[in-house]
This record gives C-alpha cells, structure tokens and sequence, in this order.
C-alpha cells in the first residue's frame, strides 16, 4: 500500500481533558500500525517517530483540555486507520469498551490474538 499523509482535527470530549488513560488507549490503538503521527494543540506540537506523541499527551504537553481541537497528522500505509483507531478512542473518552474489537478495530487485535 502506498504512503499516504492525512490529517483530521478532533474535539476533546473528555471533561477532564486529555490525559493518562486516554493517551494510553491512543498509544495501544495504533501500536501495530505502519503510520507516524503529529499531534497539535494550543498552539503546541508533538511531532517524532511512531509512538512519541501518546505518552507526551498525558504529560501536559499540548495542555489540552474539555472542547479543545487536536490537530492529528498521520504519514504511512496505515494512516487512515490510525486515525479512525484515534477517533473512536478519543470519543470514548475513558470508557473502556466490553468489546475491544469495536474501540480498536481489527488490526491490532489480530496481532494480539483477538479479543
């Protein structure tokens, strides 16, 4: 699959804003994707290899809080779906789904064994 750049902006939801548990999910959901992400917010920007961003969420960093915009730019042959695997943690804000399959997709829980 060819390499692809895109970029999607999402709403916090969460009233506690963006923090540990959510930047956890985020890092799982895109664990075994082929795809780099750069997230900004609040005029700050996490830009690095494949997974810095998602532990650097929780750390204050982007300072994103209830209703801010998170600008997520995705690079590489999985970076549709690592922005769809964003979006539905992101929307779920800390609620851990029963079914895992529906929060992180297919991909991931292949690899791992199903849920």
């Amino acid at each position: 699959m060819a390499s692809a750049t895109i970029r999607a902006t999402i709403r916090v939801t969460d009233p506690h804003g963006l923090h540990t548990r959510p930047a956890a999910f985020c890092l799982w959901a895109v664990l075994d994707l082929d795809a780099c992400f750069t997230v900004s917010a609040n005029g700050r920007t996490i830009t690095g290899s494949r997974l810095l961003p998602f532990p650097a969420l929780s750390c204050g960093v982007l300072r994103a809080r209830q209703g801010d915009e998170l600008t997520i730019t995705a690079t590489g042959p999985d970076a549709e779906e690592g922005l769809e695997a964003i979006r539905r943690v992101l929307a779920a804000g800390t609620r851990f789904p029963d079914n895992r399959r529906d929060y992180w997709g297919t991909k991931n829980l292949n690899k791992r064994g199903g849920a």
